[in-house]
């Protein structure tokens, strides 16, 4: 699994490259085509994968912080059971629940862990 992750994620850092290349190699036709399209698309799916990378590394820092912290991990898991008792779309809402509220605790820590840091600084006198 690992290896499959990160040569996905190689291949999207890289994915520009190929564009270029694949666009240089024929004047026209359909690898011609394909390379000026990676290359266009590139810097908007960076953006993108800017905004999903930040929302998945709250989601799994906040994940870990939950899982460590028994109380909050089960009130997580009881708040889950309870939304899957909505007709219709509990099921659904049920599966998101845990991982709506583990980004929520991962912004919150790292909120907190920001306020802290720059308590700290603020308390260390500067070299200038």
């Amino acid at each position: 699994m690992t290896v499959g992750v990160y040569g996905l994620v190689a291949g999207i850092v890289k994915i520009d490259d190929l564009g270029l290349y694949l666009a240089k190699r024929k004047a026209e036709g359909l690898g011609h085509n394909i390379g000026l399209m990676l290359v266009s698309a590139a810097p908007y799916l960076m953006k993108i994968l800017t905004v999903v990378g930040t929302i998945a590394m709250f989601m799994v820092g906040g994940g870990i912080l939950t899982h460590g912290i028994h109380v909050v991990f089960e009130w997580i898991e009881h708040a889950a059971v309870v939304v899957e008792q909505i007709n219709v779309v509990g099921g659904v809402l049920g599966l998101l629940t845990p991982s709506v509220l583990n980004a929520v605790f991962g912004v919150v820590a790292g909120g907190l862990a920001v306020l802290l840091m720059n308590g700290v600084m603020k308390l260390i006198p500067s070299k200038s």
